[in-house]
């Protein structure tokens, strides 16, 4: 398996952090998929440096 470069695994760790919290709110309240959805493409927008508008469309 490749190994992830320092640079990116730091980047990653830092933004899965960051949604941490929010992922426990959200369970928490028992949020209806659509608003799952919609931290999840935030997740992969920010994390991952998705395009949420052209290159996650439908999850």
């Amino acid at each position: 398996m490749p190994s992830v470069p320092k640079k990116v695994y730091e980047r990653l760790v830092a933004g899965i952090k960051q949604f941490q919290p929010i992922l426990a709110s959200a369970k928490s309240r028992d949020v209806n998929e659509a608003d799952t959805v919609t931290i999840i493409k935030d997740m992969l927008a920010d994390v991952f440096g998705y395009d949420k508008y052209s290159e996650v469309l439908e999850l």
